[in-house]
C-alpha cells in the first residue's frame, strides 16, 4: 500500500525532539505504511504515557509502522550526534524494528525486543546504527512491527553524549591525531609515566619551542 503521510504541528526543543504532546520538529512530516488494515493516531490519549498525555497508537492487522521524515531533499546533517542517543519510550508484545535512513535508502537498523506490554524507556546508542552516514539524513526515526500488533511510542528524541575526543580507549571514528612545532619536538600519544588521571596513558608534547597537537575529523 502507498504511504500515507499525516501533518502535525511543528516544535524544537533543546534536544533534538521529533515527537511529544507539542508536536514534532520543524522540517519533518509523519509517515505511515502497513500491510493491511491499521490505525495511527498520533493524539492517542488512551494509552497513560510517560510524557504528557498523549501518545502514537500503532494497531495493525499485518506489518505497519510510522517515521518522522525530513522534508528537506539533502535530509537533515546528523553527526553532532554521533557519540548520542535516539531515546523513546515504547510500550508493546513483540518484537519492533527501529531504523534511520539516509537519503540513498541505505537503513541502519536495530530491533528493540518486547516490553512485555508495559512502558519502557529505550535508549538506543546513534553509533550502533551501523552501516549508514549521519550526513544526510532523511528517515530520522522509523519504527516498524513486522507482525499483526498493537504498540505504542512516546517521547521520541535524540540526545547527545559525551564526546571523547582524546582517552585511554583512543579518539574517535573518522579522525586522526595531528601536531605541530616550530622546531625540534617528541610527541608521544601514550606516555605512561604522568600519573594520568584517566586510565593510564596521557598525551606528551616536549619541545624547546613552541609546539602542539590536535584531534582532526577526516570526514
Amino acid at each position: 500500500e502507498p504511504e500515507i503521510v499525516v501533518n502535525v504541528s511543528s516544535i524544537v526543543g533543546g534536544d533534538f525532539v521529533l515527537y511529544r504532546d507539542s508536536g514534532i520538529a520543524d522540517g519533518v512530516i509523519i509517515s505511515t505504511w502497513a500491510g493491511g488494515a491499521t490505525t495511527f493516531n498520533g493524539d492517542y490519549v488512551g494509552g497513560t504515557p510517560p510524557e504528557g498525555t498523549k501518545c502514537f497508537l500503532t494497531d495493525g492487522s499485518s506489518w505497519a509502522g510510522w517515521g518522522v521524515i525530513s522534508t528537506n531533499p539533502t535530509g537533515v546533517n546528523m553527526t553532532e550526534y554521533r557519540d548520542g542517543f535516539l531515546r523513546f519510550w515504547l510500550k508493546s508484545t513483540t518484537t519492533i524494528k527501529v531504523d534511520i535512513e539516509q537519503v540513498s535508502g541505505t537503513k541502519g537498523t536495530i530491533y528493540v525486543p518486547t516490553t512485555a506490554g508495559v512502558w519502557k524507556e529505550i535508549i538506543l546508542p546513534v553509533s550502533s546504527f551501523t552501516g549508514i552516514t549521519l550526513t544526510q539524513i532523511k528517515g530520522l526515526f522509523e519504527i516498524t512491527a513486522e507482525t499483526a500488533t498493537t504498540f505504542y511510542v512516546d517521547h521520541v528524541r535524540f540526545v547527545k553524549g559525551i564526546f571523547n575526543v582524546y582517552r585511554d580507549a583512543g579518539i574517535p571514528a573518522k579522525s586522526r591525531l595531528t601536531n605541530w612545532a616550530s622546531g625540534a619536538a617528541v610527541f608521544n600519544a601514550h606516555y605512561t609515566d604522568g600519573a594520568a588521571p584517566e586510565g593510564y596513558e596521557c598525551y606528551q608534547a616536549t619541545s624547546a619551542v613552541s609546539a602542539g597537537w590536535g584531534v582532526v575529523m577526516t570526514l
